[in-house]
């Protein structure tokens, strides 16, 4: 019985596919404007209007299905009453995962919309940053005990990944910082972005607009990171314009990619006879033979703290910003409403 729920739950995940889902469909099931409106916040909530006339067969499918096997699951004779039980339990939580993947995948393209949109924009004043922190890095030796393996303190090491357009082609690099005594939340993520941002408007004095996007960890999604923007923008000189969030496990391609050429690297360097075993030679294994290439890398030595604990009414729960000269305007889901405005005086002396 759990196998045969196992296979219905993947095979109905896979009959759902992302290129259904559109901004103003008249499938229900797929209208991002109308999932993703906040019925009880005006400014978060869509004002097109449009109707939802049309049926999807394969969500009608889907539907049918799951009801054709709860209906067979209280019709059936179980031998006690627990093992029924135990299949209605079954029956329910993979109707819920099956649900919460399809949320998935609507918010998952409506957050990518926001990727595609600044690509389009782009040129050679601006510049696309996507974030990420990799798995962190255990250190290795050419030749080592099996009991050398155990207990080792692994390496913090972050992706930023720079997008830009120059004479109509797109021109990508990666900044690598390994992050020594210092842990991956706020402050060192405000640190890293000044750190690529100040060298790279040195470099090209023509940038004035940058715009971000990062995944959900809390060093990302927190009020210290994302108003600390402001700042970033007056000290690099650097217009911080927008920052928005990824859904989950749905936009850090690039920073993944380079991620693995990296890793790749640094192993080719380790077969060579060499040992990684602190930042030092983890950074000099990364740049080994010329480095990979359109790949910067930095080390990062020290702490970073910050006292300051600054509060933003609902931030869990938002995931677009947008600075503007007033203030900074927020969104639940990209382009869904008019935008929440917080004023800066709401954070006067922060």
């Amino acid at each position: 019985m759990m196998s045969f729920f196992k296979l219905i739950h993947i095979t109905c995940i896979f009959l759902i596919k992302q290129v259904n889902v559109s901004r103003y469909s008249r499938v229900a099931d797929h209208c991002t404007e109308c999932a993703l409106s906040d019925s009880t916040d005006q400014s978060l909530k869509s004002s097109s209007a449009h109707d939802h006339d049309l049926l999807c067969q394969r969500c009608q499918d889907l539907k049918d299905v799951l009801s054709d096997i709860n209906m067979a699951i209280q019709n059936s004779q179980f031998e006690d009453e627990y093992d029924k039980e135990d299949a209605v339990y079954t029956f329910q939580e993979a109707v819920r995962a099956i649900h919460l993947w399809k949320s998935h995948q609507l918010r998952l393209v409506n957050q990518d919309a926001a990727r595609t949109d600044f690509i389009d924009r782009l040129n050679k004043n601006s510049v696309l940053f996507i974030q990420d922190w990799a798995m962190k890095f255990l250190p290795r030796q050419y030749r080592e005990s099996q009991g050398g393996w155990f207990a080792r303190k692994a390496f913090s090491w972050h992706i930023t990944v720079a997008i830009r357009k120059k004479e109509s082609e797109m021109e990508t690099q990666a900044f690598m910082h390994v992050v020594e005594q210092c842990n991956q939340d706020s402050p060192c993520v405000v640190m890293l972005m000044k750190h690529v941002l100040a060298p790279l408007k040195k470099e090209n004095p023509d940038i004035n607009r940058a715009l971000y996007r990062q995944d959900n960890p809390g060093c990302y999604h927190a009020a210290n990171t994302i108003l600390a923007c402001k700042d970033i923008s007056e000290r690099t000189g650097v217009y911080v314009e927008r920052l928005d969030f990824s859904d989950p496990q749905g936009g850090k391609g690039p920073c993944d990619r380079f991620a693995a050429t990296m890793k790749n690297h640094v192993r080719a360097f380790i077969d060579e006879g060499n040992d990684v075993s602190t930042t030092s030679e983890f950074e000099k294994a990364l740049t080994s033979h010329g480095g990979v290439p359109g790949a910067r890398v930095s080390l990062i030595q020290g702490s970073f703290s910050d006292k300051l604990t600054v509060k933003l009414p609902g931030i869990s729960k938002l995931n677009n910003f947008e600075f503007q000269e007033e203030g900074v305007r927020v969104w639940r889901a990209y382009s869904v409403g008019e935008g929440k405005l917080f004023p800066w005086s709401n954070f006067k002396g922060t």
